[in-house]
């Protein structure tokens, strides 16, 4: 049997985070929580449910306190979405994707 070891290729460490003023926002990811997101942002409409699900996939409960201190407008809220999801993605679209169905 062949046994092959990427533990030193992984990193378990760093979460990417997204800043506004003084508060960092850590988010979620995670292989399972992308997989889970793709499906959303890639339709061609997307609802305010399945938005509700995306942050609620991103953004742990902890880091959510945080982004509710800052009282951010709907419009702002969005771009943050926008930014978590192309920060996990790699996607340049991904808050296209978003803006796009939402409004």
């Amino acid at each position: 049997m062949k046994v092959i070891d990427i533990t030193e290729k992984l990193n378990f460490a760093e979460k990417p985070k997204i800043i506004i003023k003084d508060a960092e926002i850590t988010v979620n990811n995670s292989a399972i929580t992308i997989l889970k997101i793709m499906p959303k942002v890639s339709k061609k409409s997307i609802d305010p449910g399945d938005v509700l699900d995306i942050i609620d996939m991103l953004v742990p409960e902890e880091e959510m306190k945080k982004l509710d201190k800052l009282c951010l407008s709907f419009e702002d809220f969005m771009t943050f979405i926008e930014a978590a999801i192309s920060l996990v993605t790699g996607a340049d679209d991904a808050g296209e994707v978003l803006t796009r169905t939402t409004t």
